[in-house]
């Protein structure tokens, strides 16, 4: 205990980093090897080629549908020998290496009734150290109108987002974005939006998947566009939305481009051999399905 007349010392706090970002973000990036000259090589003078911009050996490298090399680095050194790579192998190739913007973004969410009052653009400028480039305030809808919410998403420039971030004194544990499937208010099947949808498409009703009819509430039987099945074409029960759902969470959670998610998802849940007219029956199928121990139990996030 202090003497009578002793004054106590003040207790101090070390101030803490503001970035949280000592795991492999700065050194893990994803890069696409392409050009016709690659697409006419084989895999060992693909292989030769990469060891001349790195002895040390890339964490990964796929071959895409397209025929381009999907390179993941492993260390900055590979990061910045791909940046200033012209030309490929001995022979020095021209060919083309980019950054995949898709893969080397994360996604993550944040909760925090303190900061909805807080411009974004403030709230994206002081997060600019913790490597956020982005910042939206997500919306739900009370009767006829959107009202703001403490949900905020962020978005990284980095291929892995932190567990948490320091938003001003506050601490806040993040939580993996996992985007809902894409469904065109036009045509009404999942997978793009209105802005993609071809110019050429029917304008059909969400509900009946016939002509559309107008904002009034439809009275004909249910139809699906994506299954035929008879509940509307919104449904988020519909097993074409389920299968969607499912595989953006691989491509999240995994790190992979789309067209390799929808593999693993097949790999997955094998369905190789089940056409989509057939898929309704493949959710009773599997067993306990929406109680698998995978992706299917996932916070998923709709707004």
């Amino acid at each position: 205990m202090p003497a009578v007349n002793e004054v106590p010392k003040k207790k101090t706090y070390k101030a803490m980093k503001t970035s949280f970002f000592t795991h492999p973000s700065d050194v893990e990036k994803y890069f696409v090897l392409g050009g016709d000259t690659i697409r006419n090589l084989d895999v060992f003078d693909i292989h030769e080629g990469l060891e001349l911009i790195s002895k040390d050996g890339f964490k990964n490298c796929t071959i895409l549908g397209s025929g381009d090399i999907l390179i993941q680095t492993q260390n900055a050194q590979q990061i910045e020998a791909l940046k200033a790579a012209k030309t490929f192998g001995a022979k020095k190739l021209p060919v083309s290496i980019s950054e995949n913007g898709v893969l080397n973004q994360s996604h993550a969410l944040i909760r925090c009734k303190h900061i909805m009052k807080i411009k974004l653009e403030r709230i994206s400028e002081k997060l600019a150290d913790q490597h956020v480039i982005n910042v939206q305030r997500l919306k739900k809808k009370e009767g006829n109108t959107w009202i703001d919410t403490p949900t905020h998403l962020l978005t990284f420039n980095t291929p892995v987002c932190p567990a948490e971030v320091r938003v001003g004194f506050i601490h806040l544990k993040t939580e993996l974005y996992i985007p809902a499937p894409f469904r065109c208010v036009i045509c009404q099947k999942i997978g793009h939006t209105k802005k993609r949808c071809s110019s050429s498409a029917k304008h059909l009703c969400g509900f009946c998947a016939q002509d559309y009819h107008g904002n009034e509430q439809c009275t004909s039987p249910a139809k699906c566009v994506n299954c035929n099945g008879s509940h509307p074409s919104f449904s988020k029960t519909c097993p074409i939305y389920l299968e969607e759902r499912e595989i953006n969470a691989i491509r999240v959670t995994m790190r992979i481009p789309y067209n390799l998610a929808r593999q693993e998802f097949r790999k997955r849940f094998a369905i190789f051999t089940i056409q989509r007219h057939a898929f309704s029956g493949v959710f009773k199928i599997i067993n306990g399905y929406n109680h698998l121990p995978s992706y299917g139990q996932l916070s998923f996030f709709t707004h």
